[in-house]
Formats: C-alpha cells, sequence, structure tokens
C-alpha cells in the first residue's frame, strides 16, 4: 500500500511540474507581445505572396478541386504548425545551455522530454492567436474558407506529434553542437520546399513522405476534396509515432554523450 501511494504520489507531482510549465510558458509568452506582432506580420505577408503569386494551381488539378487556394492555405497553416513544433524544443534547450540552467531541468522529477512537450503546447497555444489571425485573414481578404473537418484537426495532432520528435532530434543536436541556428532556418525553410507544403514534384514527395509534414499534406488535401485518404491516415499515424519514439532516444543518446563529455554547463 506505501509503495502505491508513492508512485501515486510521484505521477501527481510530474503531472504538476508538466501543467506549471505548461502554465509558466504560456504566460511569458504573452508579456512579449511584440513577438505576435512580428510573427502575424511575417506569415501574413508570406501567406498573401502564396495566395496573390496563385502559386498551388496544381493542386486544384492534382486532386481535382476547384478552389486551390484552400488546399495551398491548408498546407501552409500545416507548416506554420509544423514548424512551431519543431522548434519549441530546440529554441528551449538552446535557452537553457546559454543561461547555464539546462542541467536543472535534467534534475527535475519530470523527464526533460515531458518538460519540452509542455514548452511545445504552450507555444502552439499562445500561437493559436496568429493561426486564428491568419484564418480571419484569408477569410476577410480572399474569400478563403477551410470547411471543418475531425479528420483534418486530427491529421494537424498527430503531425505535431512526429514534428516534435524531430525536434527532440535537433534539441540532441544542440546539446552536442552547441549553436545550430543556422540549421534550424535551413530545415525550416527546406519544409516549405520539400514537403508539397507548395508544389513539390512526386520524385520528391516519394522521400519525403517519410516526414510527417509531407502525410499531413497529403492528408487534409484529400479530405477536403472528398477523395479516400484512410491508407495515408494509417501512414501518417505509423511515421509520426515512429518519428516521437526516434527523437526521444536520440535525444537521450545525446544528453548522455554530453553529460559524459561534461560540456552541459558550457555552451
Amino acid at each position: 500500500m506505501t509503495k502505491v501511494h508513492e508512485l501515486s504520489g510521484s505521477v501527481i507531482k510530474k503531472a504538476n511540474a508538466f501543467f506549471y510549465e505548461i502554465n509558466m510558458e504560456v504566460k511569458t509568452s504573452l508579456r512579449y507581445r511584440f513577438s505576435f506582432v512580428s510573427d502575424l506580420i511575417f506569415f501574413v505577408i508570406f501567406m498573401a505572396v502564396l495566395i496573390s503569386g496563385n502559386v498551388g494551381m496544381s493542386f486544384g488539378v492534382k486532386y481535382d478541386y476547384e478552389n486551390y487556394k484552400v488546399l495551398t492555405l491548408v498546407g501552409y497553416l500545416a507548416w506554420t504548425v509544423s514548424v512551431e513544433a519543431m522548434s519549441s524544443s530546440t529554441s528551449k534547450v538552446s535557452m537553457e545551455l546559454t543561461r547555464g540552467t539546462f542541467y536543472r531541468k535534467l534534475n527535475s522529477i519530470c523527464s526533460i522530454q515531458l518538460l519540452l512537450l509542455a514548452n511545445m503546447i504552450s507555444s502552439l497555444l499562445a500561437e493559436i492567436i496568429v493561426f486564428v489571425g491568419l484564418l480571419l485573414l484569408a477569410g476577410f481578404l480572399w474569400q478563403i474558407v477551410i470547411p471543418f473537418h475531425l479528420s483534418i484537426l486530427l491529421a494537424f495532432a498527430f503531425c505535431t506529434l512526429g514534428m516534435y520528435g524531430l525536434g527532440l532530434l535537433l534539441s540532441g543536436m544542440a546539446i552536442h553542437l552547441k549553436r545550430i541556428g543556422s540549421v534550424m532556418l535551413l530545415v525550416q525553410t527546406g519544409l516549405l520546399f520539400i514537403t508539397d507544403t507548395i508544389p513539390t514534384s512526386e520524385a520528391v514527395t516519394n522521400i519525403t513522405k517519410l516526414i510527417p509534414l509531407t502525410c499531413c499534406n497529403r492528408v487534409i488535401r484529400l479530405c477536403l476534396s472528398g477523395k479516400s485518404y484512410f491508407m495515408e491516415f494509417i501512414w501518417l499515424i505509423v511515421i509520426s509515432v515512429l518519428w516521437f519514439a526516434i527523437g526521444n532516444l536520440l535525444f537521450k543518446v545525446f544528453v548522455t554523450r554530453a553529460k559524459k563529455r561534461g560540456n552541459l554547463l558550457h555552451y
């Protein structure tokens, strides 16, 4: 009975730490209102370029769907969410390493991966403001309205999980290599061009279907165009869970190596 109480107490403490991290990070993000404005301006300008430039016309032919701009916009939104899910953990780890406080996170009652997951969730909650702003502006300026489908929300959720796993891999690299800001920028920009967010050749997507974002784009566009997407959805789930597992495993490997080298306190 004592062991049961100890176990339940440990679970409660970890849950409290997890939700405290989310609450703290959301409050911290909301204090920096300029970041919301700057993010919104950047994403709006980029969205305007994509839509006004008729980028994605081939999507209409590929998916036999008249309003190709909807297909372009939904892929762009998937990209923004994926980039946030992937970069939030890397940014957090780099910041903690710079401050010299990363070792404190490692010694928390809650695992560092769970704390980074909490940070990712808080980042996405804060980015909902930007997300909603993009949808409202797209509807007001270009009369683009994305129909609601539960499958699209689920696809976004699994894609986010998988891209978080990829983010853990990059976070591990940040621990090992320290400064990887240029690598992050390259990865974020590259995802835009190789994951069918904007029209990408089939030869490339046949390779990048191993990336959750590519699978997500495929699923949500098939869903919107009224075509069967069952097998694509299953593949999205499989590849997202795999990336989540691989990211966690490699992150642990990088942390273990950094401990052996004794460079967790050096940046």
